[in-house]
């Protein structure tokens, strides 16, 4: 592989921005520029080539010639540098920034609000008498039910396409583990799945 960038978090937004490839406002940069590199073949070759001719490459390859290389380290031994709990911590912080700045958030409350009008517009003023009374009851909790589910997977599916490439590459650099990753979303995720069912609800 080449490298695109080797500097300091902070000064990343600004570099890229300085290469005509500025980072969203709402969106999480190390996450835009993973999902850039894993576009176009010749997006990766730009990247490269203004790394390559950018001073801030000079300047490490000068430094880089001080450093004494790493020799005879079994690399496949280290699986995992960082620990379970480390690896969840990061990636639940890393969740939490990204379904804050999502700008499917607004979908989301629009969808919940557009679901409540139409199960309230079927199902309102239900009787408590008659059988058939109990039975549009048990319509309207299978419908609400159905429309939550439905909301919640709406959502994970406009994200999904963006965030597998991230995974897969970072997945297999040894980043982290897949049951880390997995309940960091889903822990992410709950609060606001929470939320939609209460302003479904209500």
């Amino acid at each position: 592989g080449y490298v695109i960038y080797f500097g300091k978090a902070s000064e990343a937004v600004d570099y890229f921005k300085s290469i005509d490839r500025p980072c969203p406002a709402k969106q999480n940069p190390a996450e835009y520029f993973m999902m850039m590199m894993n576009r176009k073949k010749e997006d990766n070759v730009y990247f490269v080539e203004k790394y390559q001719n950018s001073p801030m490459s000079i300047t490490y390859k000068e430094e880089a010639k001080d450093l004494t290389p790493f020799e005879n380290i079994d690399i496949s031994a280290l699986k995992y540098a960082a620990s379970w709990s480390v690896q969840f911590g990061i990636l639940y912080r890393r969740a939490i920034v990204n379904t804050l700045r999502a700008p499917s958030n607004l979908l989301r409350i629009f969808v919940d609000i557009f679901f409540a009008l139409i199960s309230l517009s079927l199902y309102y003023d239900l009787g408590t008498t008659t059988r058939v009374d109990f039975q549009c009851r048990i319509a309207a909790l299978f419908y609400s039910t159905s429309a939550m589910i439905m909301i919640a997977m709406q959502m994970a599916i406009l994200l999904l396409p963006e965030e597998r490439e991230v995974f897969m590459r970072e997945q297999a650099s040894s980043l982290y583990d897949v049951s880390p990753y997995f309940f960091s979303k889903w822990l992410a995720e709950l609060p606001f799945s929470l939320f939609d069912a209460v302003l479904f609800s209500v």
